[in-house]
């Protein structure tokens, strides 16, 4: 399988990146996501069909075990609305959701955590 894309780079829209940004996605999941982008955009397709047998290779989750990691990864970006997967044939085709006001990301560690200090302003925070 060639994962290269058009002139060795992936275009990806400036607001789906500045989300992606503030988006904590965990290892594998993050590892499918990104499989996803290459394999779509990278492309330059909305979707593209992409196997296990893919997503084991392109990020070397070769075992038993990563096969179960990588199924329980697209069922959770399913779950937070980063992806959509559409079944036709033997192999789903995936996309990434392109409406960033519908992803549910999981919180980011520490929010609505104060400091011992207590909170920080934005002034602070941009350094």
């Amino acid at each position: 399988m060639d994962w290269s894309s058009n002139n060795d780079r992936v275009n990806i829209s400036t607001e789906v990146f500045k989300q992606l940004c503030r988006t904590r996605i965990a290892g594998v999941q993050r590892q499918v996501f990104d499989t996803i982008i290459l394999k779509t955009w990278g492309s330059g397709l909305e979707f593209a069909p992409i196997s296990i047998s893919d997503f084991m290779r392109s990020t070397a989750k070769t075992t038993i075990a990563g096969r179960v990691a990588i199924k329980k990864a697209i069922g959770a970006l399913i779950a937070k609305k980063l992806i959509i997967k559409v079944r036709d044939g033997p192999v789903s085709s995936f996309s990434v959701q392109q409406d960033c006001s519908l992803w549910k990301p999981a919180p980011v560690k520490g929010a609505g955590v104060a400091s011992r200090d207590g909170p920080v302003s934005e002034e602070a925070a941009d350094g």
